[in-house]
């Protein structure tokens, strides 16, 4: 998965354009995200202004109840950890202005549900 990090590092990486409240915002998330090892493990894209981690990159075709917690990026300088990727049912389970803040609490839902994950394979 590090390839896939390593891609969206460079995609984002500053200088930032001019044009774009996203990239200036996601840049520190996406950072901060990507040092956490658990989120190594996953794999991460970004959909419209979230930053989404699954077990492969097939997330876009998760039945909505397999589907992970994402980050959205609000264009206020906020950072919402959500239930599901793209649920209409999906609630804010954290709302922080600090991007560490929510990486490291998505790591945190994402290492349950790996372990989870691990214990119904055994």
């Amino acid at each position: 998965m590090d390839s896939e990090w390593e891609g969206l590092l460079n995609v984002f990486r500053p200088p930032h354009g001019t044009n774009g409240w996203f990239s200036p915002l996601f840049w520190p998330l996406l950072q901060a995200a990507s040092e956490i090892p658990v989120l190594r493990q996953v794999f991460p894209t970004v959909s419209l202004n979230t930053l989404v981690v699954f077990r492969d990159g097939y997330a876009w075709k998760a039945p909505i109840d397999e589907q992970w917690p994402t980050v959205a990026v609000g264009s206020e300088g906020t950072y919402a950890v959500r239930s599901k990727a793209w649920s209409r049912d999906a609630q804010v389970l954290l709302l922080t202005e600090d991007p560490r803040k929510a990486a490291e609490f998505l790591a945190e839902l994402i290492a349950g549900i790996i372990a989870n994950d691990q214990d119904l394979n055994s």
